[in-house]
Formats: C-alpha cells, structure tokens, sequence
C-alpha cells in the first residue's frame, strides 16, 4: 500500500469534515487534502494561446497547478476524481461510515 505524501496542503475552499474517495487509485483521503503538481504549460504558451485568441479565463486556467489526490502513486484530479465518501456508501452501504486512510474501496 502506498502511502500519503509528506506534505499535503489543507485549503479553506474545501468542505470542514469528510472524505472523498479517488476515482483512480479507489483510496479514501480527508477532504482538502492534496498534493500541488504544477501545470503544463508555461508563460510562453500563454503568449501563444494569446496569440490564437484563446480567451483568457481559458488561459488561466491552463496556468494554474492541479489538486492531485495526496497518495503519490496515484495520478487522481481532486477536483474531478474525487467522489465524497458519501456517495460511495450510497451504492455501498456495507462500507464503513468512517473509512480507513489509505485503504482501497472498491467500485465494482
């Protein structure tokens, strides 16, 4: 089992309490937590984008680094892999209320 990254940063965007669970690597980590991976595209793609009339939101968008989930094995987007815990138990209620870190949940 891998484990969490060393740092994982705590935002004041996510929710207080709860868990999500990662659609990628089907572990459950405490919701805001996440690890920062830096984006893609540079400053001089942004120049380029200008360039071709991408709009700018779209651009900074493109610019910002992502929230990955925390386990750094797992290549998870918070923002899109990352189902509240709740959820899961709906479809499995035989799940704990309370999950354990780490552990894999599975989907199926």
């Amino acid at each position: 089992m891998s484990e969490l990254v060393s740092v994982v940063i705590h935002d004041g965007e996510a929710p207080e309490g709860g868990y999500l669970w990662c659609l990628h690597c089907q572990r459950v980590y405490k919701k805001g937590e996440y690890r920062w991976q830096p984006s893609q595209w540079s400053a001089e793609d942004a120049v380029i984008f200008r360039e071709e009339k991408m709009p700018q939101d779209m651009i900074e968008m493109a610019l910002e680094p992502i929230k990955m989930c925390p386990y750094s094995d797992c290549n998870g987007d918070v923002e899109f892999d990352g189902i509240p815990w709740e959820e899961i138990r709906e479809a499995h209620p035989e799940y704990p209320e309370v999950p354990e870190i780490g552990h894999e949940y599975s989907w199926a």
